[in-house]
């Protein structure tokens, strides 16, 4: 508007394109247009007499009907009337809110592709706040929510934006699509299958949708140890067919041919799902394609073609220090499978080095160790693999250690001022004595003495105060750990992990110990005929050394014997009429 009261002024605006003729002169403004719509070449004195005098409009048809078209205030107005876009949300009945609310959408929009996803919310919300059917508004605020993984969140923002959608059929199976990857993340997986089967019904051509409804239905088919029911093939027979369809639709997306494999492999088809995943890798030959396919060779004992495929997993750079961890962790059992144990042990460390905080390469590492005859180093890797997966026996939730070398300690502060373990050493001595990444750091050592300071809520700048007043010696920390959850497949783990150690345990003598193990894999796996036998042997021979703790043992000894003699009673007898 202030640029063109300049012009109705006499005062060529800086900002205006320069005049052109023929057909340019349709999309500049309506002043220049006026200036270029002559025939003839302007002299320099017409150019100058035209530029300095207000136009006449000629025409009405960019000011509303009724308005006289000789009035400055009316051309004005007219002139600066915003423009709404009749295709959108923002534009419903012309609303100036609604419009707003559009703006708004569209900058947060903008702040999203710039990875500022706070102003990406609050841009949304004030969006909404205008029009609350604004579904362009809601869409974006659900795809924030989702990089940001507060997926329940997502899942009513993509509700919300179904919701009387004014874009139609056309587009709303986008939204479906995304709800449903949102319900799988927070483990929907029923409501994830309807909403697939509701975006494919509007669009039957989008691959995602067909690899998102199969890999969906192949995690809920799947139990806990992986084994499948036989009234289940149909359906995996279906989701087969759902992988099929993707790849018609998009061949060059390994996902579909890794998700068929993975199918194929729990239909009991070996030789297809290793073609599929051979296919996957010529489509996007990267870490985890390799891994995949060496997870497969090695179900189906070719360990050699496994061990290929981890080396030229490792051989591709990618900054992904956890792939590489999988990547060490997978060789190392390949070579222990194969009975190359120095191989196996060396790839656990270096899969250790790379990711201190998990827990299976020490469980091959304690197991090389125990073929080897290490029952020392068998147990202290076994002691941290448990610690790891959560064995509640094996983890002290608080402890006290007195560190002489505290630099090779990373600290961070958390949410509220509270100090926790960041990173620590692998070669350092915090690392031996058990330090690790997530405790929390509830005491350390006053300036003199033995005596312990508390360090809850007092932040980074006061705790590295306290450290640097400490004149003596060696610094004490009083460390507490969260206690995990032991579920799924880490149960397998810690059953096996404790049978390890019971036998290190028993090789070197320490039956009691060995007998604690046993009775504690016996808690994870009651079938185990392994961990019942060798408890057996093991509470005998700690009864027959006259320990301290005889009579409890003989007693937990007599109740398992009597247990087990009614237990072979009534499988003879077999089931009562």
């Amino acid at each position: 508007m202030a640029e063109y009261g300049e012009l109705m002024r006499g005062i060529p605006s800086p900002k205006a394109p320069s005049p052109k003729k023929g057909a340019g002169a349709a999309r500049v403004p309506h002043y220049w247009a006026w200036v270029a719509s002559g025939r003839h070449s302007p002299t320099a004195a017409e150019r100058t007499r035209r530029l300095t005098t207000p136009p006449t409009p000629t025409s009405t048809k960019r000011f509303e009907p009724g308005r006289p078209s000789g009035s400055i205030k009316s051309m004005i107005r007219n002139f600066s009337l915003p423009q709404l876009d009749t295709s959108g949300t923002e534009s419903i009945c012309g609303s100036p809110l609604s419009d707003s609310a559009s703006h708004l959408s569209k900058s947060g929009l903008l702040s999203f592709k710039r990875h500022r996803l706070a102003d990406t919310l609050h841009n949304c919300e004030d969006a909404l706040g205008y029009s609350p059917s604004c579904s362009s508004a809601w869409r974006t605020h659900a795809t924030a929510n989702m990089e940001l993984g507060d997926y329940e969140s997502a899942v009513e923002d993509w509700s919300n934006s179904l919701k009387g959608d004014p874009l139609g059929k056309s587009m709303r199976w986008s939204s479906w699509h995304a709800r449903a990857a949102a319900k799988e993340k927070i483990g929907d997986l029923e409501g994830a299958i309807e909403d697939c089967s509701e975006a494919l019904q509007q669009n039957p051509y989008f691959s995602p949708s067909w690899s998102t409804r199969s890999s969906t239905k192949l995690k809920l088919l799947l139990d806990d140890d992986g084994r499948i029911d036989a009234e289940e093939i149909k359906e995996l027979s279906a989701a087969e067919l759902d992988c099929t369809r993707a790849i018609e639709l998009d061949p060059g997306d390994s996902r579909c041919w890794h998700l068929r494999g993975a199918v194929r492999m729990s239909l009991g088809r070996e030789e297809e799902a290793e073609s599929d995943s051979s296919k996957a890798i010529k489509c996007e030959p990267t870490k985890d394609s390799y891994l995949k396919r060496a997870d497969i060779r090695a179900k189906r004992e070719n360990i050699e073609g496994a061990i290929r495929d981890c080396t030229k997993a490792l051989s591709i750079r990618q900054s992904q220090s956890g792939k590489d961890s999988e990547a060490w962790t997978q060789r190392a059992l390949c070579k222990l499978k194969s009975g190359d144990l120095e191989g196996a042990l060396a790839d656990c460390t270096a899969a250790i080095r790379h990711q201190m905080d998990a827990s299976r390469p020490w469980e091959i590492r304690a197991e090389a160790k125990l073929k080897q005859g290490d029952y020392t180093g068998t147990i202290r890797d076994c002691t941290e693999a448990l610690s790891l997966m959560g064995h509640s026996r094996d983890r002290c939730l608080r402890q006290t250690i007195k560190c002489q070398n505290v630099s090779r300690i990373q600290f961070e502060e958390k949410g509220g001022g509270d100090i926790c373990i960041k990173q620590v050493d692998f070669n350092g001595e915090a690392f031996s004595l058990g330090i690790r990444a997530g405790m929390h750091v509830v005491e350390v050592s006053c300036a003199y003495g033995n005596d312990l300071w508390d360090t809850r809520n007092i932040g980074m700048a006061q705790f590295r105060a306290m450290l640097a007043s400490r004149s003596e010696p060696g610094v004490a920390f009083t460390l507490e750990t969260e206690e995990k959850p032991v579920m799924g497949k880490i149960m397998a783990n810690c059953m096996q992990t404790l049978c390890h150690r019971g036998k290190a345990n028993f090789q070197k003598g320490l039956y009691e110990n060995a007998a604690k193990d046993f009775e504690d894999a016996l808690v994870y796996d009651p079938d185990s005929e392994y961990a019942a036998k060798m408890l057996e042997r093991s509470m005998s021979l700690v009864c027959h050394s006259g320990a301290w703790s005889t009579t409890a043992m003989r007693q937990r000894l007599e109740k398992r014997q009597a247990l087990a003699a009614r237990t072979r009673q009534e499988d003879q007898l077999g089931p009562s009429e």
